[in-house]
């Protein structure tokens, strides 16, 4: 009963772990995405302006 009890424990806690990734793999997707549209119209104007 013990041993049932631990490996719950053990498949929560691996769960958790998971749920913590993905919420971290998608707040990093997010400010990447932020980052890369907020430099968009900087690096349009400098290629346009470099371009001639």
């Amino acid at each position: 009963d013990l041993e049932r009890l631990n490996s719950q424990k053990s498949s929560f806690l691996k769960q958790q772990s998971m749920r913590s990734e993905w919420k971290l793999a998608k707040i990093a997707a997010v400010v990447i995405v932020v980052y890369v549209l907020s430099w968009a119209p900087y690096a349009c104007v400098t290629l346009i302006a470099w371009a001639g």
